[in-house]
C-alpha cells in the first residue's frame, strides 16, 4: 500500500501548483490534507487529490473488485545436476550427462551478460529462491526437446514479499545451436526476472519486453526468434495480439526511444507502475497492467495511449525500407532488413482512380493496422487525393495518409481526428512534390488494451480513394 500511495503522492505532485515552489512535498502533501478535509467553495481540493482519495479507498477496501487473473500454475523442477554456479550473479545452470559443454557454456554467457545489463540500468534481482536447486541462485536448466526455447515455471509465491511475486526457474532447449541458445538464455533469465516482479502480468507483455532487452544487448531481434519480423509482415495482428506472433517488442523500443533515448529506463519504470498487491483471494489482482502504466505515463507527458498507437502504427512502416529509415526519427531500428518491411493490403496507381478497395482481409485485431500506397508520380502539383475510410462499427479508427518524395521520404503527414463509435473517417492530400502516398489504417478497439483480456474487438473495413484538382 505505502509504495501506491507513494506513487500517487508523486503524480500528484508533478500536476499541484506546489511543486513549483521550495518545500513542494510538504506543500503538496499538506494540500492534499486540506484538500480532503476541506469541502466549502472557497476550498477546492488541488489537482489530483481525487485520484489520490480513490487510491486509498481501493487499498483500504475489504475486496478487490477488480479484474483477476490465477496464480502462474506451480511446476516440477527437471532431473538434473548443477554443471555450473556463479555465485557473485546468483545464478546456477542445469544439465545431464547428455548436455552439451559448449551449450552450458552459451547458456552461462547468455544470462550472465543479461544480468550484468539489468543490474546497470538498474533491476533488482534474481530473488533468492531457498535452495530449491541446491542452492539460493536462479537455476536454469538445460533440457533435449523443449517444444519451445525457452519456459518459465513457478515454484510458488514469494514468501514475505509485499507486492505480488513468485519464485521462478528457468526450462531451457539444451539441443538448439550455441549462438541461439546463448539469446534465448538472456532473454529468459529476464523473462524469469519480470515474471518474480510482476507475476499478474501476461506472458505476452513478459516476452515482449525480454525481446526488447535481447535487442538492447545484442542489437537483434531475433536473437531467439522471428517473432517480430512475423508481426511486422502481419501488422494486422497488433500489439496486443492474441492469436499471432506480437509486435510487443517493437512497441516498446519505439516508445523507449521516444522517452529515455532507448537505455530501458522506460521499460523498467513502467513495469515497476505494473506491479500490484493482492491482500485477499487466491487469483491475483490484475490491476495495474502494463497497457494501464502506459497510458498514464502518456497522461503525465500530455499524450495519450491512442496517439502513441498512431504514431507506432506510422513509425513502423519505414522498418526494413533503407530509403524511408534514413529519413526516420527511429534511427536505431534501421538496418533490420527486409523481412521487417510492411507489407501493403492494397497499391494502386493515381491513373486508375476513383478506387474502392475490397474488405480488408483478415480483419484487423484491436491495436492492428494495414497499409495501402498510391502512385502519384503522373499527377499535378495542383491535384489532391481525397481518402475515405469506411470501418464496422462499434470501435474506434485512426486514418493516416503519409506523403514521400522520389527518394520514399516523408515530407508530409495528415490525419483524421479519432471519433469515439463513428464507423468512417476522411482527408484530403495535396499532391504537391509527393510522388507516392501511405495510407494506414488503424484499429483502436473500443476500449483500452488489455492483454489478459478476451478479445471482440476484431473489425474489417474498405477504403474510398478518389481524386481532385484545383484547376
Amino acid at each position: 500500500m505505502y509504495e501506491e500511495v507513494v506513487s500517487r503522492v508523486k503524480s500528484v505532485r508533478m500536476r499541484s501548483p506546489a511543486s513549483r515552489h521550495p518545500g513542494s512535498v510538504f506543500a503538496t502533501v499538506a494540500g492534499l490534507v486540506l484538500g480532503l478535509g476541506l469541502g466549502s467553495a472557497a476550498a477546492q481540493p488541488l489537482p489530483g487529490v481525487e485520484d489520490y482519495a480513490a487510491a486509498i479507498t481501493t487499498l483500504t477496501a475489504p475486496r478487490w473488485g477488480g479484474p483477476r487473473v490465477p496464480y502462474p500454475v506451480e511446476s516440477n523442477r527437471p532431473i538434473a545436476s548443477i554443471h555450473g554456479r556463479s555465485i557473485d550473479r546468483r545464478l546456477a545452470f542445469h544439465g545431464t550427462s547428455r548436455t552439451r559443454d559448449d551449450a552450458l557454456e552459451a547458456a552461462t554467457r547468455g544470462a550472465t551478460r543479461m544480468h550484468d545489463a539489468l543490474l546497470n540500468r538498474g533491476f533488482d534481482g534474481p530473488f533468492p529462491d531457498g535452495d530449491l536447486g541446491g542452492g539460493p541462485e536462479l537455476d536454469l536448466y538445460l533440457v533435449d526437446d523443449l517444444e519451445v526455447p525457452y519456459a518459465i515455471a513457478s515454484d510458488g509465491p514469494r514468501p514475505f514479499a509485499y507486492l505480488d511475486g513468485i519464485l521462478a526457474h528457468v526450462v531451457l532447449d539444451g539441443s538448439m545451436a550455441s549462438a541461439r541458445l546463448e539469446a534465448c538464455a538472456a532473454e529468459a533469465y529476464a523473462s524469469a526476472l519480470l515474471a518474480e516482479l510482476d507475476p499478474a502480468e501476461s506472458p505476452h507483455w513478459r516476452t515482449s519486453v525480454a525481446t526488447y532487452l535481447g535487442w538492447l544487448l545484442d542489437g537483434t531481434f531475433e536473437g531467439c526468434t522471428d517473432a517480430t519480423s512475423l508481426a511486422q509482415r502481419a501488422p494486422y495482428t497488433g500489439f496486443t495480439s492474441f492469436d499471432g506472433p506480437g509486435a510487443g517488442a517493437l512497441f516498446l523500443a519505439i516508445q523507449s526511444l521516444r522517452s529515455d533515448s532507448n537505455d530501458a529506463h522506460y521499460i523498467r519504470d513502467t513495469w515497476t507502475m505494473s506491479r500490484q498487491r493482492t491482500w485477499e483471494g487466491e487469483d491475483l489482482r490484475a490491476s495495474p497492467d502494463v497497457w494501464e502504466a502506459i497510458a498514464t505515463t502518456a497522461t503525465l507527458l500530455d499524450q495519450t495511449l491512442d496517439r502513441y498507437l498512431v504514431d507506432a502504427a506510422v513509425a513502423r512502416i519505414a522498418l526494413g525500407v533503407p530509403a524511408m529509415e534514413r529519413s526516420s526519427s527511429l534511427l536505431a531500428l534501421s538496418g533490420l532488413g527486409p523481412s521487417y518491411a510492411i507489407p501493403y493490403a492494397f497499391v494502386g496507381s493515381f491513373g486508375a482512380l476513383p478506387i474502392r478497395t475490397a474488405p480488408h482481409a483478415p480483419a484487423l485485431a484491436a491495436t492492428g493496422s494495414a497499409y495501402a500506397r498510391v502512385d502519384v508520380t503522373t499527377a499535378s502539383a495542383r491535384d489532391r487525393l481525397r481518402i475515405f475510410l469506411r470501418g464496422e462499427a462499434s470501435v474506434r479508427w485512426s486514418l493516416v495518409a503519409l506523403s514521400l518524395d522520389a527518394d520514399g521520404r516523408a515530407i508530409g503527414r495528415v490525419e483524421a481526428p479519432i471519433r469515439e463509435r463513428a464507423w468512417d473517417a476522411y482527408v484530403t492530400v495535396e499532391i504537391g512534390r509527393a510522388k507516392s502516398v501511405v495510407v494506414i489504417v488503424t484499429n483502436l478497439g473500443a476500449a483500452r488494451p488489455d492483454a489478459d483480456a478476451v478479445r471482440y474487438d476484431d473489425r474489417t473495413f474498405h477504403l474510398l480513394i478518389d481524386h481532385a484538382s484545383d484547376g
